[in-house]
């Protein structure tokens, strides 16, 4: 393969395809076309989009079909979101086009629709697959050849249809499902030099700064490493990430952070908007397909600082990451359990070694899996001890049930975790055995010590 030679392409369809498909490249665009740029292709009897993952200069396949045309300007995933797509692939053990069809929107994906219509005048059908077809054809007043091959399955439908269109009953035509495009004619906004509006500043606690200062160190100089922050509940875990956030800001670096639930976003985007005003993104399944087209496409072109969303957010195409925050890292709703199935925390570490940035995990109860992490030395360990202005936990009750459905309340006892003469990280220390050892993760936890190793 000579350098610069585009005659072949490599196209990735969305769709169960476990390898990219080969197409040639019209010699028209081979100089605008490059790695990572949706095109639509044809596929079988349709169109279909899909994005190039590759070139080369020649093949000893013959009959290879052309690339139609591009449609984008340039390419709307990165080379490292490319390759979080092939470790994905690995992995989890799916196909790549079923991975690729989770990376992008639904509203980024062109498929054409073969429509079928009446022609005028009368045309003699002599076969009776066909005379059904068109009997349903004329019901409809049209119909798609999807929606007529699932009525008429197994029965010869596309020799039917080709029979029909032979005899001037019928006619074929093609429409694109979604022909919106890119809307790349919009510049990138210029980054700004002036400094980033901040609300009144709070004072860091003594463990608040000594996290703060290893976080920040990482951020400032760039490259991959994963941190665990283990604080309890009220430490200030959420002010750390805001800061750290900031950090990235100033070094002209996007931020990404993962909450566990849809219902958490609301409240984390009060406090990201007073940080970074007009500057944050927002993904997640809840949106609208008009309202996720529309976001996707803001945070591609660079006009967002930050980008709040559950699991899916973690494949936004953030050009220039800076960190990505895992909140609650231990929260089983990280695990997407349909369709593609795979762990938006795991996959986040691994986003991160290969955008060469750090992540940081949050969690006043981490999983197995981290914390284990954090012991082995791959993940580097951030205590939080202690709650903002000393405030003390809430009162435990601890109830015998059996003594309940005795017919008495015979024993009670009364705990409470912030007591001064028995520290908290005392009281986590003997709570650690019952939490860390459970048998049921057992398994869960060598399967996935798997990913703390290779990334």
């Amino acid at each position: 393969m000579e350098k610069g030679e585009k005659n072949f392409a490599l196209v990735l369809i969305p769709s169960p395809l476990k390898e990219p498909l080969l197409y040639s490249v019209p010699r028209k665009i081979q100089d605008n076309l490059a790695t990572g740029m949706r095109v639509l292709v044809p596929l079988g009897r349709r169109k279909v989009s899909g994005v190039v993952l590759g070139f080369c200069a020649e093949t000893s396949i013959s009959g290879i079909r052309e690339i139609i045309e591009p449609l984008d300007e340039g390419p709307i995933l990165d080379a490292s979101l490319l390759e979080l797509c092939r470790w994905i692939s690995k992995y989890y053990l799916a196909s790549l086009g079923e991975v690729l069809k989770t990376v992008l929107p639904s509203t980024l994906r062109v498929e054409s629709r073969r429509i079928v219509v009446l022609r005028n005048g009368e045309a003699a059908v002599h076969n009776r697959l066909a005379s059904e077809i068109l009997e349903e054809v004329k019901k409809k007043r049209g119909a798609s050849v999807t929606s007529l091959a699932r009525k008429f399955s197994d029965k010869g439908v596309y020799r039917a249809l080709d029979h029909l269109v032979s005899a001037g009953a019928i006619e074929i035509r093609e429409r694109l499902k979604d022909s919106r495009r890119a809307e790349a004619s919009r510049p990138v906004p210029a980054a700004s030099d002036s400094p980033l509006a901040l609300p009144p500043k709070l004072t860091p606690t003594e463990e608040q700064e000594k996290a703060l200062q290893s976080i920040r160190s990482r951020v400032l100089e760039g490259g991959f490493e994963t941190f665990l922050l283990f604080g309890i509940t009220g430490s200030g875990k959420t002010e750390i990430y805001l800061r750290a956030m900031e950090l990235a800001a100033r070094s002209k670096r996007q931020s990404l952070i993962l909450v566990p639930e849809i219902s958490l976003t609301p409240q984390l985007l009060d406090r990201l908007r007073e940080r970074f005003p007009d500057k944050v993104g927002v993904l997640h399944s809840a949106l609208t397909p008009r309202e996720r087209w529309v976001e996707w496409w803001r945070i591609l072109r660079g006009e967002v600082a930050v980008v709040v969303g559950a699991r899916s957010a973690v494949f936004a195409p953030l050009r220039d990451l800076g960190l990505i925050v895992v909140d609650e890292e231990h929260d089983p709703s990280y695990k997407q359990e349909e369709g593609l199935r795979y762990h938006a925390r795991d996959v986040a570490v691994v986003r991160g070694k290969l955008a060469g940035c750090p992540v940081l995990l949050g969690s006043a109860t981490p999983s197995v899996e981290s914390f284990e992490n954090s012991q082995r030395g791959r993940y580097r360990l951030l205590r939080l001890t202690k709650r903002v202005e000393e405030r003390s936990l809430p009162r435990i009750e601890v109830v015998d049930l059996k003594q309940e459905w005795g017919g008495g309340r015979t024993s009670a006892s009364s705990v409470r975790l912030s007591s001064p003469s028995k520290p908290v990280e005392s009281q986590e220390a003997r709570a650690r055995p019952s939490a860390f050892f459970h048998p049921s993760c057992q398994k869960h936890s060598k399967q996935t010590s798997l990913v703390g190793s290779r990334a």
